[in-house]
């Protein structure tokens, strides 16, 4: 009877200690915007909080924990703790309270999970902190005093709110803390405050999540050999740029003719004047390496919520600076260096994030404010959210469709090295271009010759259901700018990378190429350049480009094929003369919400027109023709879902057309 008390009363403290700082149990969720839960499971091992200004707080290492640490570089800079598999729950309970109770305390975060029970081994739970994402269904209704009531209904503060310049008919998402008031309403971890507001606020707020750190850095292979000269020995080492079939790494020689094409863009040309492009990344970036002088612009550290206007680099974690490299190393300066960016002449905006979706909503937000073009993002996760259902990805689409003044930015993001057949965000999202990785023969890259230990994922596609995937890219051995040894007195080198990490930078290189001979290029047309004017190259085990008739000519391994910018310059969707902005004949006008109007002034339909309709990600989705000598035609939208459409008109001739832009 004694211990069956003992228990009882056991249960009554750790529940009520728990309470304070509001741990939740076992499982959780938060709520989908289509209204579905988001199931989570509470990482009992782990218990994360913040001291005031986010400074470390020192625990001794006891039988209690294995080990806490600070975690400075994430948003919030909270300290972790990783609980003892010994530790009793009384024991946990205990020193949380302590921790809660210490002078500074300001708030708990918690760890989860998609898998019940797992182990701290397997890295398989994500971290949250007191932040919660949240988006308005009618941005109109945002002012002062309607945000001021909102966060007194729901007991937070604000911690951020969209740049006023962007553009405001759209909802962008905001960022609230969670306030430390235990008497407020409603009070509780992030999981209980994301359900109460998505629940509470119907038909105010669409969208209502924790800040779940879910998006993990890729960690390439890192090599040991590193080329501070030329490619000595290996003449074809800018293989990707331009491959003769000759040695490229190691004494390793692929085919001739198995590269993206770029210098053949060179020759015409054009190599990223004047278009910046965002390079959202871990770890910072050197704005001294003589491969980069001059090609960074101001960025901004969404880490610290600070501006980036000069050197901010962790040594020796790289990653970013030479994703950016990849893009924008300068060519022709006299240095002893070999790397060279795929578009030379364009700009790159830097930001810093740490993996969590705030910092990533601070940077693609911030890149559509400074007037970024394009969007490079190396990096992702196998565990994220469904892409319809994180505000993380409204952004994107908002980037996508809003971006470059309405035009639309275009998003390229890398598929993952796992060598899995899986979607992976966010690649993988719709309104992003998938980008996976090829080696010098042509094959998806996972051959070991090359000296990579992972491999391209790839994606068999579901029927019904738009590619996931779009191209890929080189991504073995590629020469990014890299600098070792201490800031104070560094050491500038050259450094060759695998992985889709650096196929998408070469993609989002070509994009700037197309943009830099036509700026005026919607995003469905640079992806309709870009995917539509590949290399059908071998994709290694599902190699046949027709085996899906709902997806004609994707492969699983190797999408639509390898990038040829040469043909993506060449194609017609990129000419400026393709399409004249003088009168040419058609008009469009909007009749009702769910009808356009096509007119025609006389001659330009004599012979009859066609008339197509893309969405956003370049898919045809209609194609209607037009009978000769009509005065006009009118276009239902009816069936059509919320988003942005490219129209464009083309007479029987081809000679005379025109493209529209039309938001439904």
């Amino acid at each position: 009877m004694k211990k069956l008390i003992f228990n009882v009363l056991f249960s009554v403290i750790a529940i009520n200690v728990f309470a304070q700082i509001s741990i939740p149990a076992d499982s959780s969720f938060y709520y989908n915007a289509n209204g579905t839960k988001n199931w989570w499971y509470l990482q009992k091992d782990v218990f994360l909080y913040r001291m005031n200004s986010g400074t470390c707080y020192t625990m001794s290492p006891s039988p209690v924990i294995d080990f806490s640490e600070h975690l400075c570089a994430t948003v919030r800079k909270q300290n972790r703790v990783k609980f003892n598999a010994t530790a009793t729950p009384m024991q946990k309970a205990l020193l949380i309270n302590s921790v809660s109770s210490a002078i500074g305390f300001e708030s708990a975060g918690i760890a989860m999970s998609q898998m019940k029970n797992a182990s701290y081994s397997v890295s398989a739970f994500i971290e949250t902190n007191d932040i919660i994402l949240v988006r308005f269904t009618n941005a109109k209704l945002i002012n002062e005093a309607s945000l001021a009531n909102f966060m007194k209904r729901n007991n937070l503060s604000l911690y951020h709110q969209p740049d006023a310049t962007l553009p405001n008919a759209n909802s962008w998402t905001f960022l609230f803390k969670i306030n430390n008031n235990p008497s407020g309403t409603p009070f509780g971890d992030v999981f209980k405050i994301a359900q109460y507001v998505f629940t509470n606020e119907v038909g105010f707020v669409t969208n209502s999540e924790p800040d779940m750190k879910i998006y993990e850095p890729h960690t390439c292979e890192i090599v040991t050999e590193f080329a501070n000269n030329s490619a000595a020995g290996n003449p074809d080492g800018l293989w990707h740029i331009r491959n003769q079939g000759l040695p490229a790494y190691g004494g390793a020689s692929g085919t001739a003719g198995s590269d993206a094409k770029i210098c053949e863009c060179w020759g015409e040309g054009y190599h990223g004047e004047n278009i910046k492009v965002a390079v959202i990344d871990f770890n910072g970036y050197d704005y001294s390496h003589p491969e980069m002088t001059g090609q960074f612009l101001n960025g901004w550290d969404c880490v610290n919520n600070v501006a980036i206007t000069t050197t901010k680099y962790n040594v020796n974690a790289s990653h970013g600076m030479e994703v950016a490299s990849v893009i924008a190393a300068s060519a022709n300066n006299n240095s002893t260096y070999n790397t060279v960016g795929v578009a030379y002449n364009s700009k790159i905006l830097p930001y810093i994030i740490d993996g969590s979706s705030s910092s990533a909503i601070l940077a693609i937000q911030k890149a559509v404010s400074d007037g970024a073009h394009i969007i490079n993002m190396s990096w992702g996760s196998s565990t994220a959210s469904a892409a319809s259902s994180s505000v993380f990805y409204s952004d994107i689409q908002n980037a996508v469709t809003l971006g470059r003044g309405g035009l639309g930015c275009f998003v390229v993001a890398s598929t993952g090295n796992n060598n899995a057949n899986g979607k992976f965000f966010p690649a993988a999202d719709f309104n992003v271009f998938g980008v996976g990785a090829t080696d010098a023969s042509d094959y998806r890259g996972v051959l070991p010759q090359w000296g990579w230990t992972g491999g391209s994922n790839y994606w068999t596609p579901v029927t019904g259901e738009p590619a996931r995937y779009n191209v890929v890219a080189p991504g073995t051995r590629i020469f990014t700018a890299y600098t070792q040894t201490p800031l104070s007195s560094p050491t500038y080198i050259q450094n060759q990378q695998n992985g889709t990490s650096f196929a998408a930078p070469i993609v989002a290189g070509i994009g700037a190429i197309l943009l830099s001979k036509n700026p005026t290029l919607t995003e469905a047309q640079i992806r309709t350049a870009i995917q539509g004017n590949t290399d059908l190259v071998k994709p290694f085990l599902n190699g046949n480009y027709s085996l899906y008739s709902f997806l004609p000519g994707y492969s699983d391994q190797t999408f639509y094929g390898r990038v040829n910018c040469f043909k993506a310059i060449s194609s017609v969707a990129v000419g400026v003369q393709e399409y004249s902005k003088e009168n040419i004949g058609v008009q469009i006008t909007n009749l009702s919400q769910n009808e356009l109007g096509v007119f025609f002034t006389k001659g330009f339909n004599d012979n009859g027109s066609s008339l197509f309709v893309y969405d956003i990600s370049g898919k045809l989705i209609t194609n209607i023709e037009i009978e000769k000598n009509a005065n006009s035609y009118m276009l239902s939208t009816n069936n059509y879902a919320q988003g942005m459409y490219i129209i464009k008109v083309l007479n029987k001739s081809k000679i005379n057309g025109q493209s529209f832009k039309f938001i439904k």
